[in-house]
């Protein structure tokens, strides 16, 4: 059996996580490659499975990443998280639509474009003077803005909102000010609550390592959130994800990544790092073999 572990061409081969679950995954017997899912020289069809994992920044490269996704359909590779999974996830607006239907609370936003965005009606909506705008198909804070009045770090005027988001779809949402304090990131594999941290969004928080948390310290209402949202992510698409990251502001999930999350195993004991990896490399084994 023979797994791809795919990452990217600025990323591949320089993530601890990645060589941990490579080790993990020989523990049972599977071989296993990093590869770049840009790679024009990779014969996809040599591997069991691929396991998407720091493809960072392939919201830049969206086009020839969905086509990527459909090659590998084609060619009956089958992707952990699957390639729906993924295509779902990636849209920001789809997810949040889908996760309010199901009766998740999410936090609040609105979808419009730059022609017919309408600042006062957002400041109505939400409340609020600020009010944050990002792409609906976007990573790593990547163009996420602060609507203001004067230009400082990872802020917006109003006049700059056209040429920024041109040609793209906006998703605005209240700022939220407990984000200072960081965010819950609860981890599950295959199903089951895995490890958390409290991570720090370097896009508004002052910039720092995420810390670890016990399970029993994490807050009942936080862990009951991300418990709820595993049991309707596997209503919804019939399955299980092999991962997911449940990213927890206020009570209110801020986004479901089940693409290409961090997982945090660098920032987490070591002995809970192996066992996560453990966990993941088990759950890869059998989608490979499904």
């Amino acid at each position: 059996m023979k797994v791809a572990i795919v990452s990217s061409l600025e990323h591949c081969n320089k993530i601890s996580e990645d060589k941990g679950l490579k080790s993990a995954l020989q523990k049972y017997g599977i071989e296993s490659d990093i590869v770049a899912w840009e790679s024009k020289d990779t014969e996809w069809t040599i591997y069991d499975a691929a396991i998407l994992r720091s493809a960072w920044g392939y919201h830049k490269k969206y086009d020839e990443f969905i086509q990527w996704m459909d090659h590998l359909d084609t060619c009956g590779v089958r992707l952990i998280n699957s390639t729906n999974m993924v295509r779902w996830n990636i849209h920001k607006d789809l997810q949040l639509d889908t996760l309010r239907t199901l009766g998740i609370p999410v936090i609040p936003y609105s979808i419009t474009n730059s022609a017919d965005i309408n600042i006062a009606i957002l400041k109505k909506q939400f409340n609020t003077n600020k009010i944050v705008l990002k792409p609906t198909v976007s990573a790593s804070g990547t163009d996420t803005y602060i609507l203001g009045d004067s230009l400082s770090r990872n802020t917006i005027v109003p006049a700059d909102i056209a040429t920024i988001f041109k040609n793209r779809q906006i998703i605005a949402q209240p700022y939220l000010e407990n984000i200072i304090d960081g965010e819950y990131a609860l981890v599950y594999i295959g199903g089951q609550f895995s490890h958390a941290v409290i991570r720090f969004p370097g896009v508004f928080a002052q910039k720092q390592s995420p810390v670890y948390i016990e399970k029993l310290t994490v807050p009942a209402k936080i862990l009951g959130l991300a418990e709820n949202c595993a049991r309707k992510m596997n209503q919804h698409f019939g399955s299980t994800p092999a991962y997911a990251r449940y990213d927890i502001v206020d009570g209110i999930i801020m986004e479901v990544e089940l693409a290409e999350p961090d997982l945090m195993t660098r920032n987490i004991p070591e002995e809970n790092s192996l066992k996560a990896l453990s966990n993941l490399a088990q759950i890869v084994h059998k989608e490979a073999v499904r």
